[in-house]
């Protein structure tokens, strides 16, 4: 899973020699044709086997990759989201998923930053500060494991501060 500003067709391309599957969002610029239009339903607005446009991009990633547009809910909204990947078997929903999937990783993270602030810790050396990261980052896993929170949840636990 890539975020769309890593979109680098030449490096895209190495990965599928190397038989690596990949999922990616695409450019809004990106310039493609259609070979073949799939059967959709439900959130799926497209599912398209395409080949790139432009003499670089083509050059660069000579093969058909799949391109699917969704309709995804991101923060509690649903927005249309464009996809491409490599794996021309996967379903549509399936690249839907696994890119949720990541989106849900990444707000983990990003609630994990904002509850160990760095402002909290105390000392001035490096041993205070990661003696009072140690047990509050055991915490917050613990509390998502145990109570499979969902996102803005973390952060509005006082008692993991």
């Amino acid at each position: 899973m890539f975020d769309k500003a890593y979109v680098h067709f030449k490096h895209l391309f190495s990965l599928t020699k190397m038989g690596v599957f990949w999922v990616t969002r695409a450019k809004d610029s990106m310039r493609y044709h259609i070979c073949k239009k799939r059967k959709v339903s439900g959130n799926i607005v497209r599912d398209d086997e395409i080949t790139l446009k432009t003499k670089s991009s083509k050059e660069y990633y000579p093969q058909r990759m799949q391109r699917v547009v969704a309709r995804v809910e991101v923060n509690g909204k649903t927005v249309e989201m464009v996809f491409i990947n490599n794996n021309m078997d996967w379903a549509a929903s399936s690249i839907c998923d696994l890119y949720q999937s990541r989106w849900a990783i990444e707000v983990f993270f990003k609630q994990i930053k904002q509850t160990l602030q760095i402002c909290d810790f105390l000392g001035h050396s490096i041993k205070p500060s990661v003696g009072n990261s140690g047990p509050r980052y055991c915490c917050i896993c613990f509390f998502v494991f145990k109570h499979g929170t969902r996102t803005g949840h973390i952060a509005s636990h006082a008692s993991l501060r």
